[in-house]
Formats: C-alpha cells, sequence, structure tokens
C-alpha cells in the first residue's frame, strides 16, 4: 500500500513535467510520456513535425523505416523544466545499413517523499528517494513493394525508490515517396506500442498504456532547398491529439553538400519553435529554441521557454560546394554512394534524345561475375567501372559486386548503379539518377525514385544467367 502511495503522489507531483512534454488532454501515465513524445534539437525547432521527413540517426525515434546507407551518431542532453535527461542514437552500427539503434536516460534524486494522512492530504515524511528511467530502441528497415517499412522494439524501465516497472513494445513505421509532378512528397506512418503492451510494476500491478498513430506528409520545393511537413498524432483514447506543422530552408546549400546551414520554424498547439543545422564537415550541429504557453486558459503570464543543442557526426558523403568539379578516382571515392550535384549551376538542356548509353551486362550465378558489353557510349559519356576501369567499346568480364558510373563530361552531375547477387539468386539494383537523365532497364522505365533521386530495384531470375540491357538518354 505504501508503494502505491508513493507511486499515486510522484504522479501528481509529475503533472507539470506531463504537461510540458505533450499538451495532450488525457494522460498516459508516468515516463511513457516522455517516450512516446521524445523530440530531439533538430525535431523540436520543426515544431515536432517528423514522421515523413526525418533522416540519419534519430529516425530511430520517429521513423525507423526511413533508408539510411551510412554511418551517423548523435548526442543531445535536454532538460524537463530542471531534470535533465540524455538521448543518444547511430545509424548504420557495424556497417549494417538497415539498423538502428538508440537510448533515452533520465535519473533525478533526493526527491521530497510523503505519504497521506488522516484526511488523505499528501505531509512530508523527511525521507528522500530516487527516480530513474531508462528506454532502449533498436529498429530493423527494409524496402518491400517499393515502400519502406520498418520493425522496432522499444525497451522500457522505470523504478522509483524500491519499485520499478518494465515494458516491452512493438513499433511499426512506413515511409512512402512519390512525386507529383517534379516535386517529391513523403508520407509517412508509425504505430506505437502495436500490440499495447501494459506497464508492469514490481508490486503486482500494470499500467495500461496506449496505441499511438503519427501519420504526416512532407514536400520539397526549390531544389531540395524548402521542406513543408505537417503530422497528426492521434489514439482510440478520446481527446488525444495533436497536429504539429514545420518548415526548414536550406540559407547554404542541400541536404547533400557540405556546408549547409538550415533554418527551421515549427508550430504546435500553444508552442512556438525555431532552429538551426549547421554541417561543418560532416559534423552536425543543431539547435532549437522553444515558446510555450501551455496554462493559457489560467494565467497567460506562465510561459516555458527551452533552449535544445545536440551534436552528431555523420560519414554520408556530402559533396563540395564548389563551381567546378574534377570526376578522377579520389573524389569519385569520397562521393560514393550519392549524387554530385554542383550547387551553382544546373545541368544545360539536352536536346539529342538518342539514348547517350547503351549498356548490356550479363549476370552469371554460376561463377558470380558479369560480362559486361558497351553496345554505345557516346563521345560526351564518361564510363567508369569500379572507378578504375575506363568503359569503352571492349567487352569485360568482372567478379560482382560491382559499381558503374557514367557522367557527361560537360556536366557536374553522375549516374551511379551498384549491382550485386545474393545466396537465394537474387539480384539486388541500387543508385542514383541524376535529375537530367531517363534511365531504362530492360526496356522499362525506372520511374520509382525516391526524394534523394536513389532508386532500387531486385530482379529474380528465371536461369543461371541474367541479362541486364541499361539505357540512359536525356529526359525528355
Amino acid at each position: 500500500m505504501k508503494n502505491r502511495v508513493i507511486k499515486l503522489i510522484y504522479k501528481i507531483a509529475c503533472i507539470q513535467i506531463l504537461l510540458c512534454i505533450s499538451m495532450l488532454s488525457s494522460c498516459l501515465f508516468a515516463s511513457m510520456d516522455l517516450v512516446y513524445d521524445l523530440q530531439t534539437a533538430k525535431i523540436s525547432g520543426m515544431g515536432g513535425s517528423n514522421v515523413s521527413n526525418v533522416t540519419g540517426a534519430e529516425s530511430i525515434f520517429y521513423n525507423w523505416a526511413t533508408p539510411g546507407s551510412y554511418l551517423e551518431w548523435k548526442l543531445e542532453q535536454a532538460a524537463i523544466v530542471e531534470d535533465n535527461y540524455y538521448i543518444g542514437s547511430i545509424q548504420n552500427p557495424f556497417n549494417i545499413s538497415k539498423l538502428r539503434f538508440g537510448f533515452l536516460y533520465q535519473s533525478i534524486g533526493d526527491l521530497a517523499e510523503t505519504s497521506l494522512n488522516a484526511f488523505n492530504q499528501p505531509v512530508l515524511t523527511g525521507s528522500t528517494f530516487n527516480h530513474q528511467m531508462i528506454a532502449l530502441f533498436s529498429s530493423f528497415s527494409s524496402h518491400i513493394f517499393n515502400t519502406n517499412i520498418g520493425l522496432r522494439h522499444t525497451f522500457f524501465y522505470e523504478s522509483i525508490k524500491s519499485d520499478h516497472s518494465l515494458s516491452n513494445q512493438f513499433d511499426l513505421a512506413l515511409l512512402k515517396t512519390f512525386r507529383i509532378h517534379k516535386y517529391p512528397i513523403n508520407y509517412g506512418l508509425n504505430i506505437k506500442n502495436l500490440f499495447k503492451s501494459n506497464i508492469k510494476w514490481s508490486t503486482d500491478t500494470q499500467d495500461p498504456s496506449a496505441r499511438l498513430f503519427t501519420t504526416g506528409l512532407s514536400g520539397t520545393l526549390f531544389d531540395e532547398r524548402l521542406i513543408i511537413s505537417t503530422d497528426r498524432i492521434f489514439s482510440f483514447q478520446k481527446g488525444y491529439s495533436q497536429t504539429s506543422t514545420g518548415i526548414e530552408y536550406y540559407i547554404i546549400g542541400n541536404s547533400s553538400t557540405k556546408p549547409y546551414m538550415i533554418l527551421r520554424g515549427g508550430l504546435c498547439k500553444t508552442k512556438i519553435s525555431v532552429g538551426t543545422s549547421i554541417n561543418l564537415d560532416g559534423w552536425i550541429f543543431d539547435y532549437s529554441y522553444n515558446y510555450d504557453t501551455p496554462f493559457n486558459n489560467i494565467s497567460s503570464s506562465e510561459t516555458i521557454e527551452q533552449h535544445r543543442f545536440s551534436i552528431g557526426k555523420s560519414l554520408k558523403p556530402f559533396s563540395s560546394i564548389k563551381s567546378e568539379l574534377e570526376f578522377n578516382k579520389s573524389s569519385l571515392e569520397k562521393i560514393k554512394p550519392y549524387q554530385l550535384e554542383s550547387f551553382f549551376q544546373k545541368p544545360s538542356p539536352i536536346k539529342n534524345q538518342s539514348p547517350l548509353v547503351d549498356m548490356q551486362i550479363d549476370v552469371n550465378f554460376d561463377t558470380n561475375s558479369v560480362q559486361i558489353t558497351p553496345k554505345k557510349i557516346d563521345n560526351s559519356i564518361v564510363s567508369r567501372l569500379n572507378f578504375n576501369t575506363l568503359l569503352k567499346d571492349e567487352t569485360i568480364t568482372e567478379s560482382l559486386p560491382i559499381k558503374w558510373i557514367a557522367y557527361r563530361k560537360s556536366e557536374q552531375t553522375i549516374f551511379m548503379v551498384d549491382i550485386e547477387t545474393t545466396q537465394s539468386n537474387k539480384i539486388h539494383i541500387s543508385g542514383y539518377i541524376p535529375n537530367y537523365l531517363d534511365v531504362h532497364l530492360n526496356g522499362e522505365l525506372i520511374n520509382t525514385i525516391n526524394a534523394d533521386n536513389s532508386f532500387y530495384k531486385k530482379i529474380t531470375p528465371s536461369a543461371t544467367t541474367e541479362t541486364l540491357q541499361f539505357k540512359l538518354q536525356p529526359k525528355i
């Protein structure tokens, strides 16, 4: 009974904290609010809008279906009122591009213990106790039916004095990219606590935990420099809902360049947010400022202001902002596997609509090799295999996997494709297509292209050999 009273009094003391976290009209029990509505400095600057436009390591918290093929980590110390907590995330650990990990940790000491007197009023006992909370996240993502799908496991542990609670929850996320005219649109969805797992206490009691849905759209404009997004968080619990809207603009570079600098702004109910991010040679610095009036219906003078900082390191192969770029083995190795685009100059229009490159690649599963036969390579095109071998007119045999790039000498964007096989004799084809090219594979136009110009194809061959016919031609 005493333990139950301690937990009840602690929840009452946390009301102000819970209001600051979620500003939602129904309680979600104990510290799971912080897990459900966790916001990093970057996302906080967008007003909390995240499910369709988040990238990098912190996708583990918002949309773990987001693809990420490069190593990146982030760390942050934040505070709720006066209580600190710590956030960390990593993408592509152990060189596994579909894997992410994250953690949330908070520890509060010397909390005043209270008990209920004969009139059911809380009174101080003169003792203190500690509170600790840990949440561990792990996720795995895959690309299925032209949709990115991610599954996440959330382990939650909380201790209050001598009592503790545990919960294991499974979460699902989806990310779908499509285009309206030439503008890329992302649709994101996540479902937290898919099976409505309860929080189990050592006192043989359970706290019910809600199933939460987040759905959102984001669009990219002005050569990938302006991003607008909106999210809706809701539950079938009555009254539990929240809408957030955010905008960010690259005043220097874009998401694939270094350096870049971003300005952000967001709105969520009574909270107004602004923020910025700076990329300096792969070191990412995020900052956000939040101004909130959560008690506006009681007292408009009561406000909450919060400054947030985070630091991270990304090994994404950013391209440098330069007016002229020289293609060679060294420079191409630095940008792999991302596209290289000039910040100052767009590709010039191409009037000749005949194929620039006609390449036949025969895949042999018995020898795990390919035979590459160039049928046509325009004189204006440079075509290389594995960065070193210059492809001309002769047939070349090479072991898998391979990387093939092609670029027009007068342009500063490249076509890049990776071809590899699996033990189950499947062919995986992935790469990047610049905006000015159409690429046909075996007579079909590759038109399922993500917002970052990447694409993916999987082919199931019917024999021990498979022919891949690539044709590159100017976009009509």
